[in-house]
């Protein structure tokens, strides 16, 4: 008998159950990080961006009214849609991570905590915190 009161052959079945279910999990995991993006549209609807979990831009479209703007208000456009952008992915990203890995760490905290003081509604409060 184990110290926690089951026969060995139990035991090793249990470990092997929640082995066999925490793989399967991490595999769920990589699948859902591969179909993973955002895309956030600015507040003036002018510069849509998507980006992958790893920050980097898949696609911007323009409308016409963006590229009417002087070239460093659509730079500062953009960059602020693309960093809108990025930080949502890595929040969804670290949320699915979460739910993986259950409470056994505070991913989206971690992540939180690193995220640039950026705003996803357009005021300058910082960052979406939720989960």
């Amino acid at each position: 008998m184990t110290s926690n009161g089951t026969e060995p052959d139990e035991f090793i079945s249990k470990l092997e159950g929640r082995a066999g279910e925490r793989i399967r999990k991490y595999r769920q995991l990589r699948a859902d990080i591969a179909d993973l993006e955002c895309t956030v549209t600015s507040d003036d609807e002018t510069v849509k961006v998507t980006v992958l979990p790893s920050g980097a831009v898949k696609n911007i479209e323009l409308s016409a009214r963006a590229v009417r703007r002087s070239s460093g208000e659509l730079e500062h456009l953009l960059m602020e849609t693309i960093r809108q952008a990025a930080a949502k992915a890595a929040l969804q990203l670290a949320e699915r991570v979460q739910d993986t890995v259950g409470d056994e760490f505070d991913v989206v905290g971690m992540v939180n905590a690193r995220l640039p003081e950026i705003s996803l509604d357009g005021d300058a409060a910082g960052p979406e915190r939720s989960r």
